[in-house]
């Protein structure tokens, strides 16, 4: 795995502040299965002369490759910058070549020569002969299971065998954010999806009866002996955001109706929940009312299901700490954010203020920080 974003060098952005937590982070990232990262600090050349700043990106990048080769960190590090667009940056281009992106410019030409860019255009027809395969498919869809990770399991819910289903009823059920504003109705065929929410969610129950003709399946969780919940928050986008900072609270405003929820835990003995995590969501509303909670990362539904019924083992690991509270990520009227530290999972508490806690804690007691995840035999 190469990871392409991360700010890893000390002491030029908000990223590692010392050449210790440079390491540390270089330590955890080839832990967890990273074998190469690019060092992409922050470069405004509005605030420095380029060559000045290079320099100074120059001598952090070698000090830090030598502390990881003296730590024997099996970590490839590249050069990369995570440039700010305007006119000093233009400015500095005038003056000829930036040095140390010969990489950016090989992967631009590469972009072009593969025709993703303007004409000639791929041959689309002939990239989903090569790329589409069986062999392809396949390897994706064990990716998707794999990504699929374990926060809850109280009692061993988990997995749903048939042992464990014998002479039980299984309600289940998608949520996710049916109404739209006619503005965003206007914009969905924008994002590829060609049916309607309400479609999704009928789908999905048809899919997993599809896939599970030994479970016993009722269509009024009142009847049913387990609930099986999946939840797709949404909250806009990176580029077109609701007004204000976005929600990450799982409610009403991201499509899920807690109260719903709620009243399935009040009926039904055991309630399994999938959250679907396209951002670092707040848990708090739902995970105390589940017995087993599982994430995805836009991972297919079937997917999360066949590692809720143990067709594949839970090995996913949280790529993220997930925050716990609003506090935790509240951002004062000066717009500094409580949790200020610019690495997501990375040493969180080392950087909260007032005495704040950072990473969810659940009814259990496990910690959802980077890195975790259980398994059916923990």
């Amino acid at each position: 795995m190469v990871d392409l974003h991360i700010h890893i060098l000390p002491g030029i952005d908000d990223g590692a502040k010392s050449l210790k937590e440079s390491v540390e982070m270089a330590r955890m990232s080839a832990a967890g299965g990273v074998r190469a990262v690019s060092a992409t600090s922050h470069g405004d050349f509005s605030f420095y002369e380029p060559e000045e700043y290079l320099e100074n990106y120059g001598k952090k990048l070698e000090d830090f490759c030598r502390a990881l080769k003296e730590e024997q960190i099996p970590l490839e590090v590249h050069r990369g910058m995570e440039l700010m667009v305007n006119e000093s940056l233009l400015k500095a281009g005038q003056k000829g070549p930036l040095p140390g992106y010969g990489g950016s410019r090989r992967l631009l030409v590469e972009f072009f020569r593969l025709g993703l860019f303007e004409d000639p255009y791929v041959d689309a027809s002939a990239a989903d002969a090569k790329v589409n395969t069986e062999e392809s498919r396949t390897l994706a869809y064990k990716a998707h299971q794999e990504s699929v990770v374990l926060l809850k399991n109280h009692d061993s819910v988990l997995p749903l065998t048939a042992e464990k289903l014998a002479g039980k009823k299984v309600y289940v059920e998608m949520m996710m954010r049916t109404e739209y504003t006619k503005e965003e109705k206007e914009n969905l065929p924008m994002t590829g999806i060609e049916i309607t929410p309400e479609q999704t969610i009928a789908a999905f129950a048809k899919a997993v009866r599809r896939d599970h003709p030994d479970w016993t399946f009722v269509d009024d969780y009142h009847d049913a002996d387990v609930a099986l919940l999946l939840l797709k928050p949404t909250s806009g986008s990176y580029f077109a955001a609701t007004e204000g900072y976005l929600e990450l609270n799982l409610c009403k405003e991201t499509g899920i109706d807690v109260d719903h929820i709620r009243a399935i835990r009040e009926a039904v003995p055991q309630v399994v929940v999938h959250v679907n995590l396209n951002l670092p969501y707040l848990l708090g509303n739902v995970e105390p009312l589940a017995d087993a909670v599982t994430v995805g990362f836009d991972t297919f539904s079937k997917a999360a299901i066949d590692v809720i019924s143990g067709a594949a083992e839970p090995v996913g690991r949280l790529p993220i700490t997930l925050p716990g509270s609003d506090a935790a990520i509240a951002v004062d009227d000066n717009g500094v954010c409580a949790s200020p530290n610019d690495v997501p999972g990375y040493d969180k508490a080392k950087y909260m203020k007032d005495g704040l806690t950072y990473a969810y804690k659940d009814a259990d007691g496990s910690e959802y920080l980077y890195g975790f995840g259980l398994t059916y035999e923990t």
